[in-house]
């Protein structure tokens, strides 16, 4: 992992159980991210991928420091952020940023375009922000007519797009997107997916995808990190895993997606009782 632009070495992250708190006690503690190692260089694309629960968006967000490590280090770019205190973390904002699932949830309703894709940037401190704030919403696609229009009044695709520019407008060195397409249309996922392709190029973006879809991982992504009840159960390059999982559980992953063009003789030698592996 030397030289990457982001990692995260046995990477702990608990959760606070209220199901099963008593009374004058604190609630018990239950980890959900179990040591997990992790890296992604400049202008990489990982795919994170898992089932609902797998723990992938938990460890998106304690890479990017919206979650508290319970244990372990997050270093970027040399800096270790772990328990970082806000001024410092504030400070790398403007290269970390994060694309939403949901932009209706993640955009103010309140807000018009231009002021949700201006936000990072009033946050720190600068005025003259419309020229910047145009030049990302076209580099995502959108036309300048939109800024001054709500979120409620955009196309789904038009929304995820408007997070996208929000994300860009710093010109950040890496960006944590999760499950953006899940919820768009066939034709829409292609769109976003062609537009992260492009940023990626262009600005020299490390990405990091979260996904259940290995489909979507597969056109985007050169590296793919597998995740099953809070741990990381296999990684490597994408043409590798798709050729030859070497773990159960992304055996069945790639089995439940339509893939006409991996070879799944792998399928015959998988252990009936995998689970137990």
């Amino acid at each position: 992992m030397s030289g990457a632009l982001l990692r995260a070495e046995a990477l702990r992250v608990a959760f606070a159980d209220r199901a099963r708190k008593r009374p004058f006690r604190s609630a018990p503690r239950v980890e959900v991210l179990h040591g997990g190692d992790f890296a992604i260089h400049a202008g990489e694309a990982v795919g994170i991928v898992g089932e609902s629960g797998s723990g992938k968006t938990t460890l998106g967000r304690a890479l990017v420091r919206l979650l508290e490590p319970a244990g372990g280090r997050v270093v970027f770019d040399g800096t270790d952020i772990t328990h970082a205190p806000e001024p410092t973390l504030r400070g790398l904002r403007a290269r970390m940023q994060m694309v939403f699932q949901n932009p209706l949830a993640s955009l103010n309703p309140r807000r018009t375009i231009a002021a949700s894709v201006a936000a990072p940037l009033v946050a720190r401190g600068e005025r003259a922000v419309r020229a910047p704030v145009l030049a990302a919403l076209e580099r995502a696609g959108l036309s300048a007519v939109l800024a001054g229009r709500y979120p409620h009044q955009l196309s789904g695709g038009q929304r995820q797009r408007v997070g996208i520019a929000r994300a860009i407008v710093t010109r950040p060195d890496f960006i944590l997107a999760d499950e953006i397409v899940s919820g768009l249309d066939v034709a829409t996922q292609a769109q976003i997916l062609d537009l992260l392709r492009t940023l990626r190029r262009e600005m020299g973006l490390a990405l990091a995808f979260i996904t259940h879809d290995l489909s979507v991982v597969r056109v985007l992504c050169e590296r793919v990190v597998v995740m099953r009840q809070g741990a990381i159960v296999e990684e490597g390059g994408c043409a590798a895993v798709f050729a030859a999982p070497r773990h159960p559980y992304t055996r069945r992953l790639l089995a439940a997606i339509p893939l006409p063009e991996v070879d799944d003789a792998w399928l015959d030698a998988a252990e009936p009782d995998a689970d137990a592996a």
